[in-house]
C-alpha cells in the first residue's frame, strides 16, 4: 500500500524504516511539538477550570442563599455536584456506581 505525506509517495516498507528512525510520515513537523500541550498541561487545564466552576457555583449558592453559612453552602454545592438531572446512573452506558460509598 503506498502512502502520500507532504507530496512524497511511500511505500509500507518505508513507513516502517521511517518510524523506527524516529521520523514521522506525513504533514507533521518537529515544529509541532512546541506547539501541541502535553497530557498534563490539558489536565492541569481540566482541573483548573473545574475549580473555577466550583467557584462560580459558590458564588451562586452564596447569592441564592445568603443566609447559609459555609457549611451549608458546602453541603449545597456537594449535592449540586452528585445531582445528575437526566442522568440518574451516571452519563454513558456502563455499571451503576454507589456514589454514597465512594465519597463517604
Amino acid at each position: 500500500m503506498d502512502y502520500v505525506g507532504n507530496g512524497v509517495r511511500r511505500q509500507d516498507s518505508e513507513i516502517c524504516a521511517l518510524t523506527a528512525a524516529g521520523v514521522v510520515p506525513g504533514d507533521y513537523t518537529s515544529d509541532m511539538a512546541a506547539t501541541t500541550p502535553s497530557v498534563a498541561d490539558s489536565f492541569r487545564t481540566t482541573l483548573d477550570l473545574f475549580d473555577t466552576g466550583l467557584a462560580l457555583m459558590r458564588q451562586n449558592l452564596q447569592r441564592r442563599h445568603p443566609e447559609a453559612g459555609d457549611e451549608e453552602i458546602d453541603r449545597l454545592l456537594r449535592d449540586w455536584l452528585l445531582d445528575r438531572p437526566g442522568a440518574g446512573s451516571g452519563d454513558c452506558p456502563g455499571r451503576s456506581v454507589d456514589l454514597s460509598v465512594r465519597l463517604a
